[in-house]
């Protein structure tokens, strides 16, 4: 599973489990995948012209609110 190989990774770098795992394509498309609370995972996928930063935001923010809705 793509979780288990990139929190691997980063545990091994001494940085702990990872917050979210990011492919990318050669043409600047990709896809985001990460861990929304206990709820499960959430893959996003992205063009090439998404701005990232602003998606990362998001994620996060969406994953602040579900853990303090449960």
């Amino acid at each position: 599973m793509l979780s288990e190989v990139g929190n691997r990774a980063s545990t091994e770098l001494g940085k702990g489990e990872a917050e979210w795992i990011t492919v990318n394509a050669p043409d600047g498309s990709g896809i985001i995948y990460t861990r929304l609370g206990q709820i499960g995972y959430l893959a996003v996928l992205f063009n090439k012209d998404t701005r990232l930063g602003v998606l990362l935001y998001t994620l996060r923010d969406i994953n602040k609110k579900l853990e303090t809705a449960h």
